[in-house]
C-alpha cells in the first residue's frame, strides 16, 4: 500500500508572501547597516592616516630655537614659603 501524505499548509498565501518579503526587507537593512559600519571604519582609518601625515610634515617643518634654553626645559615650580616647606618636611613620606 502506498499512502501519500499531503502536507497541510497552515499559513495562508498572503501570510507566506508577507513573511518572504519581510525577510528580504530585513536582509537588505542588515546589509546596509554592515556597509555603513565598514564605511565609517574605513573613513576613520583614512582620516587618522591623513592627520598623522600632516602632523609629521608639520614637525619636519618646525625647527627648535638654537639659542633658547627656556624652551627646552619647563619652568621650575614656584618656590614654597618657609612655613609650607617646614610642614612638608616634618610630615614625612608616609603621612
Amino acid at each position: 500500500m502506498n499512502f501519500k501524505i499531503k502536507r497541510r499548509r497552515f499559513l495562508s498565501t498572503r501570510t507566506r508572501s508577507f513573511l518572504r518579503w519581510s525577510g528580504h526587507f530585513f536582509s537588505i537593512i542588515g546589509i546596509l547597516a554592515l556597509s555603513y559600519c565598514c564605511f565609517v571604519r574605513l573613513d576613520t582609518r583614512l582620516y587618522q592616516a591623513y592627520q598623522t601625515w600632516r602632523f609629521a610634515r608639520a614637525l619636519k617643518g618646525s625647527k627648535p630655537a638654537i639659542g633658547s634654553v627656556e624652551q627646552l626645559h619647563p619652568s621650575p615650580l614656584p618656590a614654597l614659603a618657609e612655613a609650607d616647606r617646614a610642614r612638608v618636611e616634618s610630615a614625612g613620606p608616609f603621612r
